[in-house]
């Protein structure tokens, strides 16, 4: 009880367009990342875009589907089903991402192109944006922070069974 934090920002149009402003800048993020570590481990521009797409399809989901839940949860304050939405968005950006890869095909990957690289950044953009959007359904009501008494109460009792030094 005495966690829970008043929301900076009320629930609306504007912070929902921010949660998913912020899942395309985390997808575009994971895309460079991505490339970029395969790039680094795997040595050459062939073995970046083929191992970023092995990173894009079985790793980034996990979170790109966090973003828009650690978003809206500091934003709006703490939903109703957190969890819930929480891992249906994580659900969302796995299925987009797998469903997206074996609807282009590993063969997009076998050479580094632009045509590569924007399909990386279309397909993670995708899973990206699906990911808020099941987020955003899902999430149901915000909870209503204690009143101050309350936290006051609580932290008062917290301070009487800490042990004096």
């Amino acid at each position: 009880m005495d966690r829970r934090f008043t929301a900076p920002l009320g629930r609306g149009m504007f912070e929902e367009l921010i949660v998913v402003v912020a899942s395309v800048a985390g997808a575009v993020a994971a895309v460079l990342y991505a490339d970029g570590l395969a790039a680094a481990f795997g040595g050459g521009p062939r073995n970046a875009i083929q191992g970023g797409e092995v990173l894009l399809v079985f790793i980034a989901p996990a979170p790109l589907g966090a973003i828009p839940w650690a978003i809206g949860e500091l934003l709006a304050g703490e939903s109703k089903r957190q969890r819930m939405a929480l891992y249906a968005s994580i659900a969302v950006a796995y299925v987009l991402s797998v469903a997206v890869f074996a609807l282009v095909g590993p063969q997009a990957f076998w050479a580094p192109s632009p045509s590569a690289f924007l399909i990386q950044l279309g397909s993670v953009a995708i899973a990206g944006l699906g990911a808020a959007e099941a987020y955003l359904m899902i999430r149901g009501e915000a909870l209503e922070p204690p009143p101050p008494e309350a936290v006051a109460l609580v932290r008062m009792l917290d301070d009487c069974r800490a042990p004096s030094p």
